[in-house]
């Protein structure tokens, strides 16, 4: 059933439901408004002039809002979003969004979602670099700097190397202001120039080393060197003017190059290292044989030359041959040899005399004077030393006595030695061989003997004064020695079979103690105790500063940045470090525990602990160089 109201206000209860359009100039409750307690609903439209006042408003899903004629506007989507009409200016004051002072936005979405970064601080690909809090940014492995409008320079870092890389034109470093000082490297760092150097200005080089693999060096005025001291006085190294090209080469040797005193000549250039090694007085002299037209090197009034040895021949045969050091002669039939004569050598010739050779001083030693010495190498002699007769041997040398051949003694020097079977005879009567005293032997007045291998004793007991016991019973010598002990209790000394027991602080062991001559003491087992336990005890340090680390447990106080330590050098194998980071250790203060040497931390060159209370232990392993420490 419809109602129809033509004049003043309707009050409902319930639902108003319209199947048409439900027209009011207001639906606020104003005059000739429409006022509801509950909801209006309907399959079409509400069309008002005045205002609506709603507590809330609920249309279909995928609905549109919209003003006069443009209907769609804004499109609502359930649980979604709203979406602004493609052909609808957002306006905020004066037809356009204004952000701060006023100035339009003119971004596009694509643009304004550059904005959209993970994480402060990290470049990322198509977004805005944003700093993180200490204005840093972080540029991953092979993203680029780009410079020019044809990336004509780039800066990066490829996980390995570093690059400035540039391809057009000059890459100039602090060319436009004067006098700025450039430093490459550090003072351990090598400089590599993969191509041309020029320097405009003088070059200087502080080191020691200078390799050089160039082939051309060109300089018109030489080469100078300083050498060890910085007193102003150079060598120079220059070359002559070459017609041609020529080629010096330096010897693969170590020593002096030698100079001339003047000009080299093509003739000086002929001389071959054979025959400047001639010069040295240590080459072998050869056997070829002169014959007329041979030269002689001879120093001429202090101009060297060759002469050949028919010019010397003559200078021999008009002077006296031979002066004072004739070194052959014919047969010498007569004559005689005077005072002073010097040595002779007559090789292996016999000398035979029927008359009497004699030494007229006194010998003092081998190969001395008045000593008739023996042997090639002068091995023994036989002089008179004014007192007694010598006969002398070098060291490992023996004097040996033999009839007809055959040895019967020798002396060395442990003294007179008799062959096996002979005996040692006075006045024909055999007195000792090398078992038995002779039965001419009736007393003796030894005062020890060696070991007595069998026999009867059969003297009283050795006192204990001399080295017996004085007993002739076991209880008897260990009374008379001082022990107390039994014998059994002795014979646990014998490194026999053990037995078991339950051992107490009480119990005794016996040691050799190092501090007292290494005498034996009876030690408690209690003080053992406390010795292993005290050995066993695993060393802790605190760390204060970057340094090396040492076996054991290494803590660190607070940090105030941070720090970086080494593991220690050498290490033997089983060698344990364990490192405890402090509660403020985080990825600024952070731990970088370091590789010693040559050496790797599981094939890593250093390990990073960047976590409050972080702790690692790490086990030398051993290996090659500086071998490996494994992480457990």
């Amino acid at each position: 059933m419809a109602y129809k109201f033509q004049l003043g206000q309707a009050v409902l209860s319930g639902s108003v439901i319209a199947e048409g359009a439900v027209n009011a100039a207001g639906l606020d409750g104003g005059a000739a408004g429409l006022a509801n307690a509950g909801a209006i609903s309907g399959a079409t439209t509400v069309t008002a002039s005045g205002l609506g006042d709603f507590g809330s408003l609920t249309i279909d899903n995928a609905s549109t809002l919209g003003a006069g004629t443009d209907a769609d506007m804004l499109t609502f989507t359930q649980g979604d979003k709203i979406t602004v009409a493609s052909d609808l200016n957002f306006v905020i004051s004066a037809g356009k969004l204004e952000i701060g002072d006023g100035n339009a936005v003119t971004a596009t979405a694509a643009e304004l979602n550059y904005c959209d970064i993970t994480a402060a601080g990290t470049s990322e690909a198509s977004k805005a670099m944003v700093t993180d809090a200490n204005g840093d940014i972080l540029m991953p492995d092979s993203d680029k700097f780009e410079l020019g409008a044809s990336s004509d320079m780039q800066l990066y870092h490829d996980g390995t190397n570093s690059y400035i890389a540039n391809k057009t034109g000059a890459l100039k470093v602090a060319t436009e202001t004067s006098g700025i000082a450039i430093t490459i490297g550090h003072s351990t760092s090598e400089v590599t120039v993969a191509d041309n150097l020029t320097v405009a200005g003088n070059l200087t080089v502080t080191g020691t080393t200078i390799t050089d693999t160039v082939e051309v060096i060109s300089t018109s005025s030489g080469v100078l060197f300083e050498g060890g001291t910085d007193d102003g006085h150079e060598a120079t190294l220059k070359s002559s003017v070459a017609g041609a090209d020529v080629t010096y080469t330096l010897p693969n040797l170590t020593g002096h190059v030698p100079l001339l005193a003047d000009a080299a000549t093509a003739g000086s250039a002929a001389v071959t290292a054979a025959e400047m090694a001639l010069l040295d007085g240590g080459t072998a002299c050869g056997t070829d044989a002169v014959s007329d037209g041979d030269g002689i090197f001879t120093n001429d009034g202090g101009v060297m030359k060759h002469t050949t040895v028919q010019t010397f021949q003559t200078y021999f045969d008009a002077n006296s041959v031979g002066g004072t050091s004739i070194v052959t002669v014919g047969a010498l039939n007569a004559g005689s040899i005077s005072s002073g004569f010097g040595n002779i050598d007559n090789g292996t010739s016999n000398i035979t005399t029927g008359g009497k050779i004699v030494l007229d001083v006194d010998g003092t030693a081998i190969g001395a004077a008045g000593a008739l010495t023996m042997g090639a190498g002068n091995d023994a002699a036989v002089y008179f030393d004014g007192t007694n007769l010598v006969l002398d041997t070098a060291a490992s040398a023996k004097v040996v006595m033999e009839v007809n051949g055959t040895q019967t003694a020798e002396f060395d020097a442990d003294g007179l030695n008799l062959v096996s079977g002979d005996a040692f005879y006075i006045n024909d009567a055999s007195v000792l061989n090398a078992t038995t005293l002779g039965s001419a032997v009736v007393a003796s007045s030894l005062t020890s003997v060696g070991t007595i291998a069998t026999g009867v004793w059969e003297a009283t007991d050795v006192a204990v004064a001399h080295g017996g016991t004085g007993a002739s019973t076991a209880a008897g010598a260990l009374a008379n020695l001082g022990l107390t002990a039994v014998a059994a209790e002795i014979n646990l000394l014998d490194a026999g079979a053990g037995s078991t027991a339950t051992l107490a602080d009480g119990d005794g062991f016996i040691m050799f103690d190092a501090s007292d001559s290494n005498n034996a003491e009876k030690v408690l087992m209690s003080d053992i105790g406390d010795y292993v336990a005290t050995k066993n005890q695993i060393p802790a340090a605190v760390i204060d500063n970057s340094g090396s680390l040492a076996q054991g447990f290494n803590y660190f106080a607070a940090l105030g940045s941070y720090e970086i330590c080494t593991l220690p050098r050498p290490a033997t194998t089983g060698s344990i470090v364990h490192v405890k980071a402090p509660s403020n250790c985080d990825g600024t203060r952070y731990i970088k525990i370091k590789r010693a040497g040559s050496g790797t931390i599981d094939g890593a060159n250093f390990v990073i602990l960047e976590g409050p209370d972080a702790a690692i232990s790490l086990c030398y392993v051993g290996g090659s160089g500086d071998g490996m420490w494994k992480i457990f």
